[in-house]
């Protein structure tokens, strides 16, 4: 036997020694009857922290939110009732969004089964949470939405041109090192920009920020220190913000942006929306696989099986009901904004617009007074002074005067006949 039929031969042992180990190590998937499992009949469902209208506000989980609307569908269906489940609501942190366990008391781990938020499904992220993260998933798409900018109002033009020019890869530009663009770190946007910016200026003109809710306080604030932008490797080196710098802009979700500039005057006050578009994503939840440890693998068996189903109900709902209430509500946020526009345009041009109000008065009170006197001297038919459009009045009401006399002149002839 030739050493290549050994080589052949000593391949085919080993792949079907492997099988064999394969299938005494994988557990069977039937549920054995006479030794039931208690289920958990918890299920953690998990929203992103501030991502107004998708989940929550800064005080929780709204009534007015994608997530809410979902949840409360959730605990009507027969599966959630027949079996007893209820829900546990957990806020993740961003730094947790792709994680399956997230602490929600200091002392305390648990794993999410749904995560509710707004996650851009990126295939990066499909092949992560399918791989690496054993078997958990996305559901499908409820919304599309590009990444925008708000810009500071003081410098917005020179601002505008020079981000068109990062979207359209232009020439390097130059934002001044002591502005900054500010972004919520391990987003989309975050990564965009980071490739974006690279060849354009250095990193310190970006202030990776670990929430929104520090956020908020930065852009009210219109300016960061180093200690509130978090730093970031490149090439082994730490780099990121060194001084305080001037917050000039702000990069999210179109519609996350929309709700930030609808509850926030103070922000509405320093910062524009602006029109310039980044990349469309597109949005969808995680749905995660269980593995809690138990001494009985039916447990897994059945959280799983759980899961799927719960996966199944969540989209079927954002096809019947999700994907219209999150348009129906971006088409709301738009109305809202155009209103604020107008309110903000006329608190900031106050003085203008109490002169506009004066001049509107002031004619109206002429064009009044002109039309009393008019008719003073109509009914004098004396006119103070010659004028056509008097005349073209005085000759009308003469005309209707002359038809009445008539009138009444043939019904006096024919009650004389009479």
């Amino acid at each position: 036997m030739s050493f290549k039929s050994v080589k052949q031969w000593g391949k085919l042992f080993v792949l079907l020694q492997a099988s064999a180990i394969i299938q005494l190590t994988i557990p069977k998937l039937t549920i054995a009857q006479n030794n039931p499992v208690d289920l958990q009949k918890t299920i953690n469902f998990g929203f992103a922290e501030d991502a107004y209208p998708i989940s929550a506000t800064l005080e929780g989980l709204n009534k007015d939110t994608f997530c809410s609307e979902l949840l409360n569908y959730l605990k009507t269906q027969e599966y959630i009732k027949e079996n007893d489940y209820t829900f546990d609501l957990i806020k993740v942190p961003y730094k947790h969004r792709f994680i399956q366990q997230t602490i929600k008391y200091s002392n305390k781990n648990i794993q999410l089964d749904i995560n509710c938020g707004s996650m851009s499904i990126t295939n990066d992220r499909i092949r992560n949470l399918a791989g690496h993260y054993m078997g958990h998933f996305f559901s499908i798409s409820y919304f599309k939405t590009p990444s925008k900018y708000i810009i500071i109002k003081q410098n917005y033009d020179t601002l505008s041109k020079q981000f068109k020019d990062i979207l359209d890869n232009n020439e390097d530009i130059d934002i001044g090192e002591d502005n900054a663009i500010a972004v919520i770190d391990k987003t989309t946007q975050a990564e965009f920009l980071k490739k974006k910016l690279k060849n354009k200026f250095k990193y310190n003109n970006i202030c990776f920020v670990e929430s929104r809710e520090k956020l908020y306080l930065l852009l009210e604030e219109g300016s960061a220190e180093a200690k509130d932008c978090q730093e970031e490797e490149k090439e082994a080196d730490k780099i990121g913000i060194t001084k305080k710098v001037n917050i000039v802009a702000y990069s999210s979700d179109d519609i996350i942006l929309k709700g930030i500039l609808s509850r926030f005057s103070k922000i509405r006050e320093k910062y524009k929306y602006s029109s310039l578009k980044g990349e469309i994503q597109d949005l969808g939840l995680v749905i995660y696989e269980q593995r809690i440890p138990k001494e009985s693998d039916e447990y897994y068996r059945n959280i799983d099986t759980r899961n799927i189903i719960l996966a199944r109900i969540v989209n079927d709902w954002i096809n019947e009901t999700g994907i219209k209430w999150i348009n129906d509500k971006n088409k709301e946020l738009d109305r809202q904004l155009v209103g604020y526009n107008i309110v903000d345009f006329i608190k900031n041009n106050i003085i203008l617009f109490l002169i506009f109000i004066l001049v509107i008065i002031g004619v109206v009170t002429i064009f009044k007074k002109k039309i009393l006197e008019l008719l003073r001297n109509l009914n004098n038919k004396v006119p103070s002074k010659f004028n056509p459009f008097h005349q073209i009045i005085i000759n009308i009401v003469n005309t209707n005067t002359n038809e009445n006399v008539n009138v009444n002149g043939n019904e006096n002839e024919i009650d004389q006949k009479n």
